[in-house]
């Protein structure tokens, strides 16, 4: 009996396994971050500009990613920042939107990305010609979070 083939080593670079994990490289790029933390009100703003060059077959499966993404970042960052964040909201804006779509900033549960994904879906359902809304142009998302258990009492 031979021995087994020799099993080569392949070299991964780990963007390339991010790229499969965060459905980027063929759809999507990160073009930057700007991060505001104002301490007075616990508040972390994280605004993320991204541009989509290509449609996967499920655009709202791709949106959701990008949406998920900021929002595990301005939490991570917040904790970062000694702030136990319990309130979010999200604005998405865009030269192709005629307003920004925004959701309010409420307590965080479970369904935050699909309630930022349903609003952004009425809008699209509400324009059915411009096909691919965010397509082409760059888009921010901005996700702002709140501590509002620890809010600081000032003394007037």
């Amino acid at each position: 009996m031979s021995p087994p083939p020799s099993k080569r080593s392949r070299s991964f670079m780990i963007n390339n396994l991010l790229d499969l994990q965060l459905g980027g490289g063929d759809f999507f790029k990160h073009l930057g971050e700007e991060t505001k933390i104002t301490q007075k009100f616990n508040l972390t703003k994280l605004s993320t500009k991204f541009l989509i060059h290509g449609l996967p077959d499920e655009p709202e499966g791709l949106l959701k990613e990008i949406f998920q993404k900021c929002i595990d970042q301005t939490l991570e960052t917040s904790r970062d920042n000694k702030l136990n964040p319990d309130q979010l909201g999200c604005t998405v804006s865009s030269q192709l939107l005629e307003t920004d779509i925004w959701i309010p900033i409420r307590d965080i549960n479970n369904n935050t990305v699909d309630a930022i994904l349903n609003q952004f879906l009425k809008v699209a359902q509400s324009k059915k010609q411009d096909q691919g809304m965010l397509w082409g142009e760059n888009f921010t998302v901005s996700v702002t979070t709140i501590d509002k258990r620890h809010e600081k009492k000032e003394a007037f």
